[in-house]
C-alpha cells in the first residue's frame, strides 16, 4: 500500500519475518538472551520482549517515518 510501517518484534525476529515496504522502522526488544523464541506464551513467564516495546519507542519510530 506504500504506507509508512512501524514493525514491532517481541518474541519474533525481522530476520525470519521481515516487514515489506520502503518506509519501514523496526522496533524490537534488544539484548535479551531468550529472544527470539517465537512462542506465543512466554516460557520464562516474564514477557520482557513485549514489556520492552515501550510506547515512546514506537512513537519515536513513527515520527522518524514522518507518519501523520
Amino acid at each position: 500500500l506504500k504506507r509508512p510501517l512501524v514493525a514491532m518484534y517481541g518474541s519474533t525476529s525481522p530476520a525470519f519475518t521481515p516487514p515489506l515496504g520502503e518506509k519501514v522502522r523496526i522496533v524490537q526488544a534488544d539484548a535479551l538472551p531468550c529472544r527470539p523464541c517465537f512462542k506465543r506464551v512466554c516460557p520464562l513467564q516474564h514477557h520482557q520482549c513485549m514489556k520492552n516495546l515501550l510506547p515512546e519507542r514506537i512513537i519515536e519510530a513513527a515520527d522518524a517515518l514522518g507518519a501523520p
